[in-house]
């Protein structure tokens, strides 16, 4: 069988630049064998960009994924900046909330006894049961809603990321 280099020893010059066009869908070894026949000849490879890389398929969402293990948050829509640290502050706000509701409950329940390490307890694993195998879900989601000016997201996407975190909590709890 014929190697990369001995096909493309025996084409033209006008067929090895329009192999060249389309490199970005050559395999590596073909790559580099078109790359080698344009040293050899003594063609300009500066016109070739030889990085290009084809764009990767978009993958057909299934039935069955579901969460970050699933990749999940590949096939989401994003929005042009990250939100990482608007989901750490929702991550902090959940735990908040979920300690004063548990608090409070307890404090009605049995009045005169500090819940505080309860709920703050009781916050933490409820949060990281929500968010668990749904974190990149979650950023990719509120990224759609950052704007790019940091003062006017910090007000509003970490409540969007509580909410849709809080959807998909409920979500894993019925099983979907």
């Amino acid at each position: 069988m014929n190697t990369f280099g001995d096909r493309y020893a025996s084409l033209r010059e006008d067929e090895l630049r329009r192999l060249a066009d389309d490199v970005k869908n050559l395999v590596p070894e073909a790559r580099n064998a078109l790359r080698a026949e344009f040293e050899r000849r003594h063609l300009s490879v500066k016109t070739v960009d030889w990085n290009a890389h084809a764009p990767r398929p978009t993958p057909r969402r299934g039935t069955n994924l579901v969460g970050d293990a699933a990749g999940e948050h590949l096939e989401m829509e994003r929005g042009r900046y990250h939100a990482w640290v608007h989901v750490i502050l929702a991550f902090a706000l959940e735990i908040s909330l979920i300690a004063l509701l548990v608090t409070k409950g307890l404090d009605a329940l049995f009045p005169g006894t500090s819940w505080m390490g309860v709920g703050i307890a009781s916050g933490s694993v409820l949060t990281v049961l929500i968010y668990a195998n749904r974190w990149r879900c979650i950023e990719a989601y509120a990224s759609e809603w950052c704007t790019g000016i940091l003062n006017l997201s910090l007000v509003a996407v970490p409540f969007v990321a509580l909410a849709y975190a809080n959807y998909r909590g409920l979500r894993k709890l019925m099983g979907k």
